[in-house]
C-alpha cells in the first residue's frame, strides 16, 4: 500500500510542476501552494506532513541544526556543494579575492575554498556550529556586519528563502553594501523548485527570477552569467556591481575578455558599442570568452583581436547582459553596461566569409523569410506569412528563400513547420554565418521581432518587421528596418505592462491583437513598393 502511495504522490508531484510551468500566467500562486500541499498528504515519510501544518512547528524549532544539516547532506549535497565551489571559482579572477559565505551552515564550502588556496570566512548564526571545534573560520553574523570590512565576493547559498518578504529589500541592502564585486545566491524559485521549497518549513519568499533580479538590480547589481553547471535542487543566480566609469569597466590599453551568453539579437547590438570604444581607444584589444555564445557571429564583425579563449591571469573580464531597461533602445542599454554614453550608435554590422557561401539559384528578386520567433507573443501568424509570400509570388514572380532553426531562442514552441510558399528552404541547415551570406544575398528579409531581424540589419539587407509586445522604436535600426505594427494593442513590454516571462508563452490577454490586425495585403503591399517591383518582374 506504501509503495502505491509513493507511486501516486510521485506522479501528483510531476503533474504540478508541470501545470504550474504551463499555467503560471492563468491561475494564481495560491492554488498551487494548495495542489503542492495535497499532494504532501498522500507522500509516505518525511515528506508526509503539508507545508501549511509542517509551519507550526516553527516555534519548536530551536536547537535541531545538527538534525538538518545531517539530513540535507543525505540529499545529494555533496554535488551541491561541489557545484557551489565551481560557481565561485567561476567568478574569483584569482587567490587574491576575498570571499564570504554568509549563512555557511558546517562550512564545507568554506573549507573547500581555502583548500583551493582562496581567503574565505564563513558566518553562521547557528550556536551548535559556532560551538563546534571545526569551526576555526566560521564567525558569527554579528561580526560580519560590525566589522566594515568588504569582500570581493559574497556567498548567499540557501539564505534569502529564509528571510521574511517584508524584510528582504532591506537585507540585500544591508548585504550587498559588504561585497565590492559579486554576490552568488542559490534560491529555489517559483514554479521550478515546488517541491523544495515547502519541503522546509523555514522558508518564507517563493518567487521567480524578475522578482530578484528588481531587487539586486535596485541595490546597484546586475544579473550576471554563471557556470553552464546547474546546482542539483535550487536555481543558482550571480549578481556583479555595476561599474559606471569606462576606465572601471575596461583595460583601454590592452587586452579585454568579453562574456556574453545572450541571445542572436541582444548579442549582435552590442558591436556597435565595441566598435565606438575601439575608435575611441585605439589601444584596446578585445577576446571573447570561450563560453560565450554565437561566437561565429561575432567573430565575424571583425571587432575582436583572436579567437575565443579563456582569461588569462588578471586579465579584465567584462560582461554584456540581457537589456533590462525598457525605456531606451537595446544599443543605448548596453552602450550604458559598458560605460559609455553614446546616444547615436549605428546598426551592428557583420562580414560573413566565404567560408560561410551558400549557392543557390537565384530567379529574379528574392525575399529571406523567418517565420518563428523566440517568445510566442511575438509571432505573426504563419497564415499570414502564407498570404504575403504568395502575393509577392504570384503577382511579382518574388523566389522566396525560407531561413531559420528551430533551436535558436528557443523558437520550436513558437512555431512548428514550414512555409509552404517557400522555392527554397534552408530552415535546421545552416549555422549563424551561413544564414548571414543567404539574407545579405537575397538582400531584402521578412520575420518577426527576432534575431535574425537584427541579423538582416548587421549584413545591410532591408527588412520587414512585424512588432507586438516590444515597440519598434527601441529596436528597429534606422532606415534599414521597415516595421509593422498596430496601434491600438502596441508595447505591452516595453510599456512594462506584462514582463517578459509571461510573453515568451503567449498573449497574456489572449486576443494577440497587436499581431493578428497587422494585415498580410498591407506588408505585401509594402515590401513590393521598397523593393521596387512591378507586374510580373
Amino acid at each position: 500500500m506504501k509503495e502505491i502511495l509513493k507511486k501516486a504522490g510521485s506522479f501528483y508531484e510531476k503533474a504540478v510542476i508541470s501545470l504550474a510551468r504551463r499555467s503560471v500566467n492563468l491561475l494564481p500562486k495560491e492554488a498551487f501552494i494548495f495542489l503542492i500541499a495535497i499532494k504532501k498528504f498522500f507522500t509516505p515519510g518525511r515528506n508526509s506532513i503539508p507545508w501549511f501544518i509542517a509551519s507550526l512547528r516553527m516555534k519548536n524549532l530551536k536547537s535541531q541544526d545538527r538534525e538538518y544539516y545531517r539530513r540535507i547532506k543525505n540529499e545529494n549535497y555533496g554535488k551541491y556543494t561541489d557545484s557551489s565551489v565551481k560557481a565561485v571559482l567561476y567568478a574569483a579572477a584569482g587567490p587574491e579575492y576575498r570571499i564570504c559565505d554568509f549563512g555557511c551552515g558546517e562550512g564545507d564550502l568554506v573549507y573547500a575554498l581555502r583548500k583551493a588556496g582562496f581567503n574565505c570566512l564563513g558566518f553562521e548564526n547557528s550556536k551548535t556550529i559556532l560551538s563546534s571545534k571545526n569551526s576555526e573560520y566560521i564567525f558569527d553574523v554579528s561580526s560580519f556586519f560590525n566589522s566594515g570590512k568588504k569582500f570581493d565576493i559574497v556567498c548567499l547559498f540557501s539564505v534569502l528563502e529564509h528571510i521574511e518578504k517584508d524584510d528582504i529589500n532591506s537585507f540585500v541592502g544591508k548585504i550587498a553594501a559588504f561585497s565590492k564585486d559579486w554576490i552568488i545566491c542559490s534560491i529555489p524559485l517559483y514554479p521550478d523548485n515546488l517541491p523544495v521549497f515547502y519541503d522546509d518549513p523555514t522558508h518564507r519568499i517563493f518567487e521567480e527570477e524578475s522578482f530578484w533580479n528588481r531587487i539586486f538590480m535596485s541595490h546597484g547589481f546586475y544579473r550576471a552569467y554563471g557556470p553552464p553547471e546547474r546546482l542539483p535542487f535550487v536555481n543558482l543566480l550571480i549578481y556583479r556591481r555595476r561599474k559606471s566609469k569606462i576606465s572601471e569597466i575596461w583595460n583601454l590599453n590592452g587586452s579585454n575578455i568579453v562574456r556574453t551568453r545572450m541571445s542572436i539579437g541582444d548579442n549582435l547590438c552590442f558591436l556597435p558599442v565595441l566598435k565606438k570604444i575601439k575608435e575611441r581607444y585605439p589601444e584596446i584589444s578585445f577576446y571573447l570568452s570561450n563560453d560565450s555564445s554565437y561566437t561565429d557571429m561575432l567573430l565575424s564583425s571583425g571587432l575582436f583581436a583572436g579567437e575565443p579563449r579563456e582569461p588569462l591571469p588578471g586579465e579584465n573580464i567584462a560582461e554584456f547582459h540581457f537589456a533590462r531597461n525598457l525605456s531606451i533602445h537595446l544599443k543605448q542599454e548596453f552602450a550604458a553596461q559598458a560605460g559609455l554614453l553614446e546616444k547615436d550608435l549605428p546598426a551592428p554590422e557583420i562580414f560573413p566569409s566565404q567560408k560561410d557561401k551558400i549557392d543557390f539559384e537565384k530567379r529574379g528578386p528574392c525575399l529571406a523569410v523567418d517565420i518563428r520567433s523566440g517568445w510566442k507573443s511575438r509571432v505573426w501568424p504563419v497564415e499570414n506569412f502564407e498570404k504575403v509570400c504568395a502575393l509577392l509570388k504570384k503577382k511579382f514572380k518574388v523566389q522566396i528563400i525560407e531561413v531559420g532553426k528551430n533551436s535558436w531562442s528557443g523558437a520550436a514552441k513558437s512555431v512548428s513547420g514550414k512555409l509552404k510558399t517557400a522555392d527554397i528552404s534552408f530552415v535546421d541547415k545552416l549555422t549563424i554565418t551561413q544564414t548571414a551570406w543567404v539574407i545579405r544575398e537575397c538582400g531584402f528579409f521578412l520575420g518577426n521581432d527576432s534575431g535574425l531581424a537584427h541579423l538582416a540589419a548587421a549584413v545591410k539587407a532591408k527588412s520587414f518587421v512585424i512588432y507586438g509586445p516590444a515597440e519598434a522604436s527601441l529596436r528597429a535600426h534606422g532606415d534599414m528596418t521597415v516595421p509593422f505594427y498596430d496601434e491600438e494593442c502596441y508595447g505591452c513590454y516595453t510599456k512594462g505592462i506584462y514582463g517578459e516571462k509571461k510573453l515568451k508563452l503567449g498573449c497574456p490577454r489572449i486576443h494577440h491583437k497587436c499581431m493578428r490586425k497587422v494585415k498580410p495585403e498591407i506588408v505585401a503591399a509594402r515590401i513590393a513598393f521598397v523593393m521596387g517591383l512591378k507586374n510580373g518582374t
